[in-house]
């Protein structure tokens, strides 16, 4: 669990000032319902935005948790202040078992992920300029999503009028 990971955050390969984004895949065979989770969009500005821009050919169904765990090899990555996104598409009865065999896999479904991960990837190189670490994301959860994200009071009703200069008789 997370020894490449915390060896090249703490052993840097390259300096990490020059590491502008990092993307993580933990268990991504086994996309059900198009349905992908994508963890840490919060940790850069526009990362959601960008993501889901590069998402519209392949048309996935993206849930951006707001809740980061330690428990895979994006956090050393976010520790050391680099935006980073995690895929993942949900455990089963199968994961981290001997009985995960390589039939299982939902290789349409990887080739999705890929797909729109080359998309992301083609846009964030060749963008001007590159998101910036946000340290809240590293603390914020569901219930500050909920906060954010509640619904706003039902505007009160009105009348609404349109100003025309024809008259009737312009039609």
């Amino acid at each position: 669990g997370m020894l490449g990971s915390k060896h090249w955050a703490a052993n840097p390969s390259v300096p990490v000032s020059k590491v502008r984004a990092a993307v993580c895949f933990d268990m991504v065979g086994r996309l059900r319902k198009d349905h992908l989770h994508v963890f840490g969009i919060r940790t850069g500005w526009g990362l959601r935005r960008r993501l889901s821009e590069a998402n519209e050919e392949t048309g996935l169904w993206l849930e951006f948790p707001w809740r980061l765990q330690a428990n895979s090899d994006h956090w050393p990555l976010i520790e050391r202040r680099v935006p980073t996104l995690l895929f993942h598409t949900g455990t089963h009865g199968q994961y981290h078992r001997p009985s995960d065999d390589a039939h299982r896999v939902n290789s349409e479904g990887m080739r999705a992920i890929t797909r729109l991960l080359f998309r992301y990837l083609d846009e964030l190189a060749n963008a001007d300029q590159l998101p910036g670490y946000r340290p809240e994301g590293r603390r914020e959860s569901e219930t500050t999503r909920r906060r954010h994200q509640r619904l706003l009071p039902a505007l009160p009703g009105r009348l609404g009028l349109a100003w025309s200069r024809k008259t009737p008789e312009q039609g």
